[in-house]
């Protein structure tokens, strides 16, 4: 465990050893002076030799001991409140950053519970580790030892006894942390399945009411609660009765402890200052393995999320070999390219073909053709098993994503929208951009016009996912991201699907001045919006079945030609 805290801590590790260190040097300040008094006071009483000024002596110490710890408690606590709040801060970003670098696949295969999970409640748990739990354990574990060494030297007979205790007590709680490791993943698959299920939940909340799956019609998410309901009590319960027996022989050592000094005193095998102080001994004992033992549970569940943590950290980026990507030409050309989501499904296979500077090439075909999937490789949300994607004649796999992702604009038909204002949500396309920027890019995206009729103009705020504005006032805002980028390549997937046809009219003249002069993949499912593209590749089931413009491929008389004929006969069709 300690180990991975150190892996992701980084540079604030060195700082929280230090400080931990500082905190267990509290039982030297508090604890060792407190023990030492109390023994001097038993064997001062039992001598008869006491007086009020050493009472008055020994009190005053007790007091300067106390007051120096709790002024070295609390400097030390605050600063590893700190350490470990600036630590976690730190860590959620680099976390966060880690996942933008990561291949697309980890997220097809995680849930939405889990990573926010991972950026929420695993990040409070190893918190919770850092702030509380390991110095306090250290603490603990510390003072129990000294505790230990002090009833040897007053009685090593006893003391043996007051060892097999704390280790057979331990070892009963040892013996079940299997189960509470067990139980504990189960809890944190619950956890996530619940996340998981509020989210989809929320996102669907008007399809659900409109086949009145609300509430506790809603089974999926009933499930979740209740499966949490029952994960968390098998959890609370995993180790109770271990617990409870280590707590029952504890608490039984007293009463043991007692018989076993009265029956030594009386044999004049120990004094009464040394009985006494045993005794004393064996109540601190007790307190500290009835404290200890739970929190010790609590931390192995905790460090659940150390590992989960770390699996995350150890998920592989995307590698590359260059830091920028100064690509002079932006010709895209897809080299023996095969490509499958999983093992021996193949998405794509063996395409070729190059989309030139400065045209438009269009993707066309049925659905799971493997349009989406090119973009994507383009995009280097992904890299291909088979061949390669070339950019200017570079391959794409050795250039930093990010790097690359500078030359691209992304337009998609499903429009995610921030909840904040309609100016920073068209200014996340190019940060540096000013006011006057993104309001230019926001008439030249036909957008300016319906921004200026509402409340507050650009400054107002949209829901979240852009749920307040149409589905063509979103996409609109969308173009006005890509054009206030100004990237030479532009990718649109299915852009004006969807659309009613006043909108369709306003987005396309809006995409006609995002793609001037750029080299543009478009994704369409109507053939009339990319009939003028200077290439058409018609795709189905991952392969390229033809290509050409619009004149050679209806000469050619084959899909894309029949596509066509069918969709001029559904012009005609009414109802």
């Amino acid at each position: 465990m300690y180990k991975n805290i150190k892996k992701l801590l980084g540079s604030y590790y060195y700082d929280y050893k230090k400080t931990v260190c500082l905190s267990i040097c509290d039982i030297f300040i508090g604890a060792i002076p407190l023990i030492i008094m109390m023994y001097i006071m038993i064997q001062s009483i039992d001598q008869h030799n006491i007086t009020v000024i050493q009472i008055g002596i020994y009190t005053l110490v007790l007091l300067v001991c106390f007051i120096i710890r709790k002024i070295f408690l609390q400097k030390n606590m605050f600063k590893l409140q700190k350490i470990g709040c600036l630590a976690i801060k730190d860590l959620r970003i680099n976390i966060g950053d880690h996942l933008q670098k990561i291949n697309l696949g980890y997220f097809n295969q995680k849930s939405y519970g889990h990573i926010i999970g991972t950026l929420t409640t695993e990040l409070h748990d190893l918190e919770v580790i850092l702030t509380h739990h390991i110095s306090e354990i250290f603490k603990i574990s510390l003072l129990g030892f000294i505790l230990t060494v002090f009833a040897f030297v007053i009685s090593p007979y006893l003391a043996i006894f007051q060892l097999a205790l704390i280790v057979i007590s331990i070892t009963i709680v040892a013996v079940g942390m299997k189960k509470i490791e067990v139980e504990g993943k189960k809890n944190k698959i619950a956890v996530e399945g619940l996340v998981s299920h509020v989210v989809e939940y929320i996102e669907g909340i008007r399809l659900f009411k409109s086949f009145g799956v609300v509430g506790t019609n809603f089974e999926r998410l009933k499930k979740s609660l209740t499966d949490l309901k029952y994960s968390n009590i098998k959890t609370e319960f995993a180790l109770t009765p271990n617990i409870f027996i280590a707590r029952i022989l504890i608490d039984l050592s007293f009463p043991m402890f007692i018989i076993l000094g009265i029956h030594r005193l009386t044999l004049g095998q120990i004094s009464t200052v040394y009985f006494i102080s045993f005794i004393m001994i064996n109540i601190a004992l007790s307190s500290i393995l009835k404290a200890g033992l739970p929190r010790y549970v609590l931390l192995r569940y905790l460090t659940l999320s150390i590992e989960n943590l770390m699996r995350v950290e150890n998920q592989e980026e995307m590698s590359y070999l260059e830091d920028n990507a100064n690509i002079s030409s932006y010709d895209i050309e897809f080299n023996n390219v095969t490509f499958s989501y999983e093992q021996n499904v193949p998405v794509l296979q063996n395409i070729n073909f190059v989309a030139r500077n400065g045209k438009t090439t269009a993707l066309i075909g049925p659905s799971g053709s493997g349009k989406t999937t090119i973009t994507n490789l383009i995009a280097r949300f992904w890299d291909p098993q088979e061949g390669s994607v070339m950019i200017g004649n570079r391959d794409i796999s050795k250039i930093n994503p990010n790097e690359l992702l500078k030359n691209i604009s992304m337009v998609f038909q499903d429009v995610y929208l921030l909840q904040d204002t309609v100016y920073e949500n068209i200014r996340i396309g190019n940060l540096d951009a000013e006011k006057k920027d993104v309001i230019k890019a926001a008439k030249v995206a036909n957008c300016h016009s319906f921004i200026m009729k509402m409340e507050n103009g650009y400054d107002t705020i949209v829901g979240e996912g852009g749920f307040t504005l149409s589905a063509g006032e979103r996409q609109r805002i969308s173009i006005a991201r890509a054009l206030l980028k100004n990237a030479p390549i532009v990718l649109l997937d299915e852009a004006t699907a969807s659309l009613d046809a006043d909108n369709e009219i306003e987005i396309k003249n809006a995409i006609n001045n995002l793609t001037n002069n750029r080299t543009v993949i478009v994704i369409a499912h109507r053939l009339n919006s990319i009939r003028d593209a200077d290439k058409i590749i018609v795709l189905k089931d991952g392969k390229i079945l033809e290509w050409g413009n619009h004149n050679s491929l209806i000469n050619n008389k084959k899909w894309y030609y029949d596509m066509y004929n069918q969709m001029q006969i559904s012009k005609g069709w009414q109802v």
